[in-house]
């Protein structure tokens, strides 16, 4: 039975490594895969670069030697889908059980990613749930798809290639890469947040905004105390897959955009509601929003960032995150090459 742990790993930290490493002896895997993904499809570009986050997983995985890294995500075209990492695996490996190793948010915002409904038929979904909160124990909890699919134990798991879901009770370990990141800027030591040989590969490049001669003196622009603001408020008020795009240089509308997926018309209202409160209360006013009505999609314009709230079809369908990626940069370097001729 072979374990798939993936991620951005931006930068790879003990909150990662650790549960997982637990999940597999747990479960006594014969693998374990991490596999960086090269284009997530709704979060933030890699800060780092994809050379940078190699390196770092190749010095953190020296300390835990069953874990393998798997760079096969990193030469597939387009955006880093799961669907087709795991069709991947499964022509690699035939009928062997595959484990997909997730934490319970991403668990929770599973009907968001491309073609979820194919990933239970590829891979059994390993979900990392905090000791006494097992959803498994409540199945009428969960989404009706999942229900049926609740797994006793790893035992059932190895009977059949895919199907199953296992909620695995790990150690919790409150790490995360944009807390990591946050306090390497502001001159912080983060020795004991990721491997030691990560965080001197980190001080050698100066990546993430490290700075030996003015630790704590990363230049912060008021966007970015806007945007981070607004990324709190949208986290604490239940927001799924936040995503920010930095469109400096690609628009004066304003710096950056921000798109995050609600579950229901009640519940994108809700988080528009409560990101407006937030902001209020750090004296930031919305200067318009528009889209309360439906709720399929409201825009909230703070000025030097814009929200949108989705509802996950109507994210698919505009593709924001594409739009203004990879093709609005494309269109912006094709007019500059014309401007040259």
């Amino acid at each position: 039975m072979i374990g798939i742990f993936g991620g951005t790993f931006d930068p790879v930290h003990y909150g990662h490594l650790r549960p997982v490493d637990e999940v597999r002896r747990a479960l006594h895997l014969r693998e374990v895969h991490i596999v960086p993904c090269k284009w997530p499809p709704h979060r933030d570009a890699p800060i780092a670069t994809t050379t940078q986050r190699l390196r770092m997983l190749t010095l953190a995985l020296s300390e835990f030697p069953a874990l393998q890294l798997d760079e096969r995500e990193l030469g597939m075209d387009g955006p880093s889908y799961t669907v087709n990492t795991l069709t991947s695996f499964r022509h690699e490996l035939g009928d062997v059980p595959l484990c997909l190793i997730m934490g319970a948010d991403a668990f929770g915002g599973l009907e968001t990613w491309h073609q979820w409904q194919q990933l239970p038929e590829l891979a059994h979904l390993v979900v990392m749930a905090r000791p006494g909160s097992d959803p498994g124990h409540d199945a009428a909890s969960l989404p009706e798809w999942a229900q049926p699919r609740i797994s006793d134990g790893v035992d059932e798991l190895r009977t059949r290639p895919a199907g199953r879901i296992l909620f695995q009770s790990v150690t919790p370990v409150s790490i995360s890469a944009t807390e990591v990141r946050a306090a390497i800027a502001a001159g912080e030591d983060v020795a004991n947040r990721v491997p030691p040989p990560v965080w001197d590969y980190i001080r050698e490049e100066h990546i993430y905004g490290f700075s030996e001669s003015t630790p704590g003196s990363a230049e912060v622009t008021h966007a970015d105390e806007m945007k981070d603001l607004a990324i709190t408020a949208l986290e604490d008020a239940k927001g799924r897959d936040i995503h920010t795009m930095d469109v400096r240089g690609l628009t004066d509308i304003t710096d950056y955009m921000l798109v995050v997926s609600g579950t229901s018309d009640r519940h994108v209202r809700s988080v528009a509601d409560k990101l407006v409160d937030a902001m209020k209360q750090h004296g930031y006013r919305p200067l318009g929003a528009e889209g309360e009505a439906g709720a399929e999609w409201i825009l909230v314009d703070f000025g030097d960032i814009v929200v949108h709230l989705m509802l996950p079809k109507t994210r698919e369908l505009y593709d924001l995150e594409k739009l203004w990626g990879e093709d609005m940069r494309a269109s912006i370097e094709a007019q500059r090459e014309n401007s040259h001729e």
